[in-house]
């Protein structure tokens, strides 16, 4: 069984649990998932079955769209608000100062990971230490946001809700902590979704409760979506059966000899198939020692 399946994970557990999840309810071994969500956030959480596995990279570096809640006026040591409170400060900000703090931080920016975080120092988990009350200094990571929408719609009393689209590695608690920052009064995360993460959608995407329900029917079929969908932003490339056993065994080929457009250009990508439409993986065009070679990438 290989493909993905758009899982909408609830507040309340963690990524792992949502995957230990479905491998019970469909009796399997290997599945992972597209990027982790922390245990208070909901939303898009790709869950990978078999070979799809090897799709993790390129979902992760694809680009994501986050709804949340900042709470003005308080800060915790988690930037979120589980965590313990640190200050309370009076609030002057409205609306237009927020977005206004707001703009500060789109476009190619550099963030310093929270201490409440997977990323390791010296073999530990940053959250680790953070548990055990060692802050420690991070590095400053480079992000890009490509935009915050600021609204007070829906929101309580010094809440306001932005829509962040960003890069990799963005902490949208951190964006909050530092709007908070920027208006002199700190704030905190109250709620987070990720809407979007590359080809996976929110309003498309499953409930953990639903796809359970269909697992029992033996109806789970309907939710696992076709690997190849993570890369249709890449043009398409069909091998004959030579070219097909040759590259499958490691061999590289003569990009102009073979013309496999789009394959014909120092740095391009495509998807390849069979001429029967089996989606075989991804291949890749570079210039080796200045002949131009194409080569498997990632076998599927």
């Amino acid at each position: 069984m290989d493909g993905i399946i758009n899982l909408y994970k609830p507040n309340g557990i963690t990524s792992q649990s949502a995957v230990t999840a479905v491998k019970r309810a469909l009796g399997i071994k290997k599945a992972g998932h597209g990027g982790t969500l922390d245990p208070m956030a909901e939303g898009v959480l790709p869950i990978l079955i078999g070979s799809a596995t090897r799709a993790q990279d390129e979902i992760m570096h694809g680009g994501k769209t986050y709804f949340a809640k900042l709470l003005l006026g308080v800060t915790t040591d988690t930037e979120d608000i589980t965590g313990n409170v640190l200050t309370r400060r009076e609030v002057k900000a409205d609306l237009d100062a927020v977005k206004a703090a707001a703009k500060q931080f789109e476009g190619d920016i550099m963030q310093t990971p929270p201490m409440y975080s997977a990323l390791k120092q010296n073999g530990v988990r940053l959250y680790t230490l953070g548990r055990a009350g060692i802050e420690v200094e991070r590095q400053a990571r480079p992000i890009t946001v490509y935009s915050i929408d600021v609204t007070d719609e829906d929101c309580g009393e010094n809440e306001f809700a932005i829509r962040v689209k960003c890069s990799k590695g963005t902490y949208i608690r951190t964006i909050c902590a530092d709007i908070g920052k920027a208006l002199g009064c700190g704030a905190t995360m109250t709620y987070l979704c990720r809407e979007r993460l590359t080809v996976f959608d929110k309003a498309d995407a499953v409930t953990l409760e639903q796809f359970k329900a269909a697992a029992e029917k033996g109806e789970a079929e309907q939710y696992i979506i076709p690997t190849d969908n993570v890369y249709s932003h890449l043009d398409k490339a069909v091998l004959d059966e030579r070219q097909q056993r040759l590259m499958k065994n490691g061999v590289r080929l003569d990009a102009p000899r073979e013309k496999l457009a789009p394959l014909n250009a120092d740095g391009a990508r495509a998807r390849v198939y069979s001429k029967n439409g089996d989606f075989l993986g991804i291949a890749v065009c570079k210039d080796i020692d200045g002949a131009l070679m194409v080569y498997m990438d990632i076998n599927f």
